[in-house]
């Protein structure tokens, strides 16, 4: 427990009559923890999907793999943005989700050839429009925070 004094003491001799206590930080709290511990599961999950495809799980490390890495690639953009005290533009969410839109929509119209295990490559159509659907929801949102506080 970290306890900070102030210049003011009571009349008795110098104990602190104003002090503030605070706990300790955790490594939980370090900015880059959630980027690494998502960075090796997307690790993880592009191994069990590219390099030694299990048969058994495929479909869920194939699209988990596109999950995790935009997650990473988010939190890791926040984290460093608050390592460096600056605040995070809020456009960057909107970019990565129409990033892995334009992924799964060149999945899903045949510009990729699924590896033969996938069981439903139809949810490339799905995660092309829920990840577009979210990344217009973003960007609007974005735009509209930058417009109320520029006016």
């Amino acid at each position: 427990m970290v306890v900070y004094m102030t210049d003011q003491h009571d009349a008795q001799g110098g104990s602190p009559t104003d002090s503030r206590e605070e706990p300790a930080p955790t490594p939980f709290e370090h900015p880059y923890f959630l980027p690494v511990l998502l960075g090796i599961f997307t690790v993880w999950f592009g191994y069990d999907t590219y390099v030694r495809p299990l048969e058994e799980h495929l479909d869920f490390n194939f699209y988990g793999f596109k999950v995790v890495l935009a997650a990473t690639a988010w939190f890791g953009y926040s984290g460093w943005c608050e390592r460096r005290g600056a605040r995070a533009e809020a456009l960057v969410l909107p970019a990565i989700l129409l990033a892995v839109a334009a992924w799964c929509g060149y999945e899903a119209f045949g510009g990729f050839e699924h590896p033969s295990h996938i069981e439903y490559p139809q949810l490339s159509l799905y995660g092309a429009g829920l990840a577009s659907a979210l990344a217009a929801f973003f960007g609007i949102r974005a735009l509209l925070a930058r417009d109320r506080h520029s006016g």
